[in-house]
């Protein structure tokens, strides 16, 4: 049995007008042109565009211009209801934008409109809300009938929630990014044609503050151009001017009037941008954009697009502006000879305009080190898995040295003077000196703009003052009343007994022996300098004899972790964070840096650097250990237990264990504990710098609990390690100041030092962690 054939039926109403809707109104952009347009033939000059994800959840327009009558708002959102259009021969002179009548009604076919708009003779604004072209009330039970509400002269159309009944439609429009940059072209383009012309554009997110667009009324057109797409491509346009009047044609169908701003040949654009307008109409014409872009490849580079702004004024009964849905297109009468006669009047324009040419120039040398940038590139991935400062110390070993950039640079010099005699160059200008060396520029984002060798005025502030407090804290007296008291009997018999118990505890000569004679005067010492400084703190004097430092001192130095030394060697201090942590800058590169473990590091060293020959700082007062181990043992973290005995009977103990190795630490630590228990001296282990005192108690409390006395190596040791405790605690009550500015100008200064030698263990990531890299916060800022 044959299928009958299906009946032809009338399409509904609604059915034909979401056809027509679905259109016009392709995407947010199509229906902000159309909104545009309506408030350009209102006469309006100023337009205000607001946007929420893309347009598809808000669209806000708003103008100046004329509004709409009360009584037209009933129809204003129904097809084919225009002011502009009375008949059909109208379109042959049509001058307007909107001629049919079907842009709002489309989009209140796809959306929810809001129309609010005052006209001048009215004494209020009214507003309305249309649903499928028809009026429709806001809330159920509410009248639909426009209401008369506050508002200022002009229109302020809102469409919300557009393509809510094209699922598919909304779907593929989902990129809200990809949405406003369509919407923020079309009114950069309107902008562009209609600023000269007394008419600004505002462009923005909804509920953000800064605008994609903001230009105002102004009489240059370049000053627009500068506004929306920047100086420098306006610096590089030219103004493009080509008229052929009646007269000239022979005939009112060939007169033509063309003005714009063109690139010149210096200046290009990965990405074309094509502006047309033709009688103040922006439109799409492929052929003549093409014959254009054909005209600039013989002048730029391969791949490379030209900026082209074009307003075309021709006789309106010569195009057709009824050949597209959205109005994207117009065909017009003698198509191929205006195209033809345009492309021509613009190469003429170029070649007057190609006398010069600006090049980007490359020094010989940057191109050298081409080859040995993209190897070291090449493993850019394999060192990311490594730890942090691994991958500084394998990118450090992959450039070259300085000498080797030396006989790069002069061998690259000498390849350039042999080939010399095979070039001729015209030397008929006046010469000009040649450089004596090309440092390729470094681009910004790998710019390092601080010096990690230049000081502060305030650190030879800080510096004074520090050495007046050592001063108040060493003895007062004169240096003939150390002398005196060196030469005591019983100071006299301590250095014999320490020398004999050296010499039987180590096998080897006696050392040398010392003399108080170095404690600090009260008068204040002359500045140091840097250098002075620096050589002190590598204590290169140091003669370290017995085998137990050297053993100390061989796996301090196997433990250095290279990449860390250069970090410390070149960095530059930021500022402290907290108690525990401080930031430094290397290179591009910002660390947040655990200082008090480095203090650790550092005064451990140091303590082995200077065995022998470390400075003392004498006290003013002698201070008796029995009352220092006492106070200790109230403090609860020194963890004391009553089971333990009486505290007065452990303080004497101890007293009497410091007593006796005694001799020892005096003579090898500056750390002067004599025969009464009494403690005179300090060690002085950086230059300009004073323990705190705060911590005093649990430093002596300590040196007595977690010392070794039975082995020589594990007893310098463990007294080196104390000392370093005690010294790399920054306490400093009642001065908060204090602490930061000893980080900067004493701790973080004497980890420049070539002795140093950060060990394998700083290298963690919660010792030592990058937090900002200059490339990665310029890839945000675009700038530094």
């Amino acid at each position: 049995m044959a299928t009958p054939a299906p009946r032809i039926q009338r399409l509904s109403p609604d059915v034909v007008n979401r056809i027509a809707a679905g259109e016009v109104v392709h995407r947010p952009a199509n229906a902000v042109k159309e909104l545009l347009e309506n408030a350009l033939d209102a006469g309006a000059t100023h337009v205000a565009v607001t946007v929420s994800q893309g347009g598809l959840k808000l669209l806000q327009i708003q103008d100046n211009g004329r509004g709409i009558q009360r009584q037209d708002l009933d129809i204003v959102c129904e097809r084919f209801t225009t002011s502009k259009l009375k008949s059909f021969e109208d379109l042959k002179d049509i001058r307007s934008f909107g001629f049919r009548g079907e842009a709002l009604a489309s989009i209140s076919h796809v959306a929810h409109v809001t129309i609010t708009s005052r006209t001048a003779d009215q004494p209020c604004a009214y507003k309305a809300s249309y649903r499928d072209g028809k009026l429709v009330a806001k809330r159920p039970g509410e009248s639909k009938d426009p209401k008369p509400c506050a508002g200022k002269n002009g229109t302020q159309i809102v469409v919300e929630d557009l393509f809510y009944n094209l699922s598919t439609r909304k779907q593929a429009l989902k990129n809200a990014s990809e949405q406003y940059s369509r919407i923020l072209d079309v009114v950069q383009k309107y902008a562009v044609h209609f600023g000269a012309k007394g008419v600004g554009f505002v462009c923005k997110k909804h509920r953000e503050s800064s605008c994609g667009v903001n230009t105002t009324q102004s009489p240059s057109q370049l000053d627009v151009i500068r506004t929306i797409y920047g100086s420098k491509l306006a610096s590089e346009l030219t103004l493009f001017e080509y008229e052929r009047d009646a007269t000239a044609a022979g005939s009112m169908d060939l007169q033509r009037k063309v003005r714009g701003y063109i690139s010149n040949a210096n200046y290009h654009l990965r990405k074309s941008n094509f502006i047309l307008f033709i009688n103040d109409r922006l439109v799409e014409c492929p052929s003549l954009k093409r014959a254009c872009e054909y005209v600039y490849s013989l002048y730029l580079p391969k791949n490379t697009h030209p900026f082209i702004y074009l307003s075309m004024e021709l006789p309106p009964r010569n195009i057709d502006v009824n050949v597209h849905p959205t109005k994207r297109e117009v065909h017009f009468l003698h198509e191929e000879d205006i195209v033809d006669s345009i492309s021509q009047a613009i190469e003429k324009r170029l070649k007057g305009g190609n006398e010069s040419r600006s090049f980007s120039v490359q020094p010989i040398t940057a191109m050298l080190g081409i080859s040995s940038a993209s190897s070291g590139d090449a493993s850019a991935k394999q060192r990311r898995r490594e730890s942090v400062m691994e991958e500084e110390e394998k990118k450090e070993e992959a450039e070259p040295s300085d000498e080797e950039m030396k006989k790069r640079e002069s061998d690259s010099e000498d390849e350039a003077d042999r080939s010399a005699d095979s070039i001729e160059i015209d030397l008929s200008q006046k010469p000009t000196p040649p450089s004596k060396k090309y440092q390729p520029a470094l681009a910004p984002q790998r710019l390092v703009r601080t010096d990690h060798r230049s000081n502060t005025i305030d650190k030879y502030c800080f510096l004074e003052s520090q050495r007046t407090q050592l001063s108040q804290l060493s003895q007062s007296s004169s240096q003939g009343n150390a002398d005196d008291r060196d030469t005591s009997p019983e100071r006299k018999s301590r250095r014999d007994d320490s020398a004999e118990c050296d010499s039987s505890a180590a096998k080897t000569s006696n050392p040398r022996k010392r003399k108080l004679s170095e404690t600090q005067s009260s008068q204040e010492p002359e500045p140091e300098s840097e250098d002075n400084r620096r050589g002190s703190l590598e204590a290169t004097q140091s003669p370290q004899k017995l085998s137990s430092v050297q053993n100390l001192l061989i796996v301090m130095r196997q433990k250095k972790n290279k990449a860390l030394a250069r970090l410390f060697r070149e960095h530059s201090f930021v500022g402290v964070v907290d108690k525990q942590f401080s930031l430094v800058q290397y290179r591009t590169k910002l660390y947040i840096v655990r200082h008090d473990e480095v203090a650790f590091h550092v005064f451990y060293q140091q303590v082995l650097l200077q065995f022998g020959e470390t400075r003392p700082i004498s006290l003013q007062t002698p201070l008796p250990v029995y009352d220092l181990v006492l106070e200790a043992l109230k403090n609860p973290r020194n963890g004391y237990d009553e089971e333990d005995g009486p505290r007065e009977q452990l303080a004497d103990e101890i007293k009497t264990l410091l007593s006796a190795n005694g001799p020892m630490l005096f003579e090898y630590f500056s750390l002067d504990i004599d025969s009464q228990g009494m403690l005179r001296t300090l060690p002085q282990l950086l230059p300009d710098h004073e323990p705190s005192i705060h911590s005093l108690p649990e430093f002596v409390f300590h040196l007595a609990t977690e010392v070794n006395w039975e082995d020589e190596e594990q007893c310098f040791e463990s007294v080196a390690q104390v000392l370093a405790r005690w010294y790399g605690e920054m306490r400093y009550p009642g001065n908060a100041d204090r602490e930061a500015l000893v980080l900067e100008h004493v701790l973080f200064p004497a980890t420049k030092a070539a002795a140093f030698c950060p060990p394998n263990e700083l290298n963690d990531a919660q010792l030592i962690t990058p937090v900002a890299c200059l490339t990665n916060l310029y890839k945000i800022f675009e700038r530094c």
